[in-house]
């Protein structure tokens, strides 16, 4: 898997979701984010902020309009996992970022 790849999920039963392989630090299969492409489509995670593009060009990948992304949700405010939190919601204004 190579840096901005995306491959679907394929545990269980799982038809709707993919990993979007982010390329932390420019390294292929370090750090990721997944798309989820269901009736309320979602990103999980984001990565660090200067590879948000490479989400946006798997949602772009996926045929989600980023007018249609209606969740961005990150585990923790880690860099590493919300960086590109900002980046996503600007490019992608109806969706709602989460965090607890």
């Amino acid at each position: 898997m190579a840096i901005g790849d995306v491959k679907p999920v394929t545990a269980g039963d799982c038809t709707d979701l993919y990993y979007v392989d982010t390329g932390m630090y420019d390294t292929a299969g370090y750090g990721s984010a997944y798309v989820l492409d269901a009736e309320r489509p979602a990103v999980v995670e984001t990565g660090v902020g200067t590879h948000a593009n490479r989400i946006l060009a798997a949602l772009d990948d996926l045929s989600i309009d980023r007018a249609d992304l209606e969740v961005i949700a990150v585990t923790h405010v880690h860099l590493d996992h919300a960086g590109g939190a900002g980046y996503l919601a600007e490019a992608c204004p109806n969706a709602e970022v989460v965090v607890h």
